[in-house]
């Protein structure tokens, strides 16, 4: 893969997700699933 034509995904986490990448989804998920009360105010049942 590229981007901008410099090539990515060659690193030690290719294919995988890195890091930070898992802790960024993972408190994404635990917001937009209501498991972080700090953020229930973002969330609209619908």
């Amino acid at each position: 893969r590229e981007l901008d034509r410099i090539e990515i995904g060659n690193g030690p986490y290719a294919g995988t997700r890195g890091p930070i990448t898992e802790k960024i989804q993972s408190a994404f998920f635990d917001i937009v699933n209501g498991r972080n009360p700090k953020y229930a105010e973002w969330l609209t049942s619908v």
